[in-house]
């Protein structure tokens, strides 16, 4: 029961946001899992696009970067 009330928050989330990833889950959502959560919104028929992107984290390396859109919200998206 507890992971519906994620879903729900992440729903809400990228309805308002548009995108969601794991810094925003853990800080506004409470969520420390994200992934995990994306995972059982799929299998629930959700349809969810991970977009990466090039990082550079506080020790100057090369990093990813996972953003999750509903399909049709991601970036360059043709609607």
């Amino acid at each position: 029961m507890a992971r519906m009330k994620q879903i729900d928050r992440v729903v809400a989330w990228l309805k308002d946001n548009k995108s969601v990833n794991r810094v925003e889950a853990l800080k506004s959502l409470g969520i420390a899992n994200l992934p995990a959560v994306i995972s059982d919104m799929r299998e629930k028929g959700y349809q969810i696009v991970t977009v990466e992107t090039d990082h550079i984290n506080q020790f100057g390396e090369r990093t990813t970067k996972a953003n999750y859109y509903f399909k049709g919200d991601e970036p360059n998206a043709e609607n």
